[in-house]
């Protein structure tokens, strides 16, 4: 293996941890905004907002590990 190729792969397994790690930190705060929103702290459009925000950081993820992938 050459070091470049070895690079590569470590950096797709961090952006994999770090997805992971991130996955359940936004389900904890996906869940805190539905409970604000159903006691009526937060409007439906404020959670919906967060939501998209969530989706495109976990694209973004998606797409670091698609360019790190040594395919």
């Amino acid at each position: 293996m050459t070091a470049q190729l070895i690079l590569q792969i470590l950096n797709m397994i961090q952006a994999g941890f770090n997805w992971l790690t991130s996955r359940g930190i936004h389900k904890d705060r996906i869940k805190a905004m539905l409970d604000a929103a159903e006691n009526g702290d937060l409007t439906t459009a404020q959670v919906q907002a967060e939501i998209d925000s969530l989706e495109n950081e976990l694209d973004e993820t998606a797409e670091l590990i698609r360019s790190n992938n040594p395919e």
